[in-house]
């Protein structure tokens, strides 16, 4: 991959006041345990910098656990490869350990002073401070022992919006629970952080059992979806699975936190569903 070559996936994330990351891409974006990839970053260099905080990156797992760590040089000492108004294409060797479980896994990086441990705050558009000081991206699937962690153990397709399509689901019992592990890919992007709900009704269509969550325990929120990113969230509902569907019904949908409203939701055949919740069926 070469800089006429720009990662698939935009951003717009800036540190210090001539260094803004504008793409990311993970190649190859799939990889057994124990193999690499390749995180690669696009820079556009806005002017000569003078930065001597050292890079760090941190593999995390879907539940934003590291797993893996590493710094790089200073900024400053690969100027002489970089020019004003410019692009440049990093390359980061991703070495994930050779135990690691079937998951969804993103890199958290950003920069810090090695003298301080001081790390520099990032900005988006006009310079607005984002409130933190690291950029999580992603995701990098990891397969292992024969597990896709994309693959679920029911498909069963439902658009939400026009943003979302959830693929399917996976059961997992637990001894008095049951994971619920839900399967997105993300159509086309968002400014909005969704919520996710996934209730258990009755037959008078009474809650039995609800848990609601952000994304990925919010290190991945669907406003940083990219079209084509595939998802995976669980969630725990205190009910064994014996009992899920023993005349209940089991459903999720999505939502704006901050209003209330939920996403329209369509099935395979385009039509409109009632209370915008999807059935996840057996």
């Amino acid at each position: 991959m070469f800089p006429s070559e720009l990662p698939k996936k935009q951003v717009s994330v800036q540190w210090d006041d001539n260094l803004r990351l504008i793409g990311y891409q993970f190649n190859p974006p799939r990889i057994e345990a124990g193999e690499s990839s390749n995180l690669y970053l696009a820079w556009e260099i806005l002017g000569y910098t003078a930065l001597n905080e050292k890079m760090f990156l941190q593999l995390l797992d879907s539940r934003g656990q590291p797993v893996g760590q590493q710094e790089v040089e200073p900024i400053s000492r690969k100027m002489y490869r970089w020019r004003d108004s410019g692009l440049i294409l990093e390359q980061h060797p991703i070495r994930p350990v050779e135990d690691l479980d079937a998951d969804l896994y993103f890199v958290r990086f950003g920069f810090f002073d090695p003298a301080t441990g001081q790390r520099l705050p990032t900005y988006i558009a006009d310079n607005q401070p984002t409130g933190s000081d690291e950029l999580i991206v992603g995701p990098l699937y990891v397969s292992a022992n024969g597990i896709d962690p994309t693959a679920p153990q029911h498909y069963r397709h439902a658009w939400f919006g026009r943003e979302f399509l959830l693929q399917g689901y996976t059961l997992t019992p637990l001894d008095e629970s049951t994971i619920v592990k839900l399967y997105w890919q993300s159509l086309a992007p968002t400014d909005i952080n969704y919520t996710i709900f996934v209730q258990l009704l009755d037959s008078q269509n009474q809650i039995v059992a609800q848990t609601d969550a952000q994304p990925l325990q919010n290190i991945y929120p669907t406003s940083r979806w990219q079209p084509g990113d595939i998802l995976a969230e669980q969630f725990v509902l205190p009910i064994s699975v014996q009992e899920l569907f023993a005349g209940n019904r089991l459903v999720t949908g999505m939502y704006d936190l901050s209003t209330g409203a939920r996403l329209p939701v369509y099935n395979s055949r385009d039509d409109l569903l009632s209370n915008d919740m999807f059935q996840l069926e057996p």
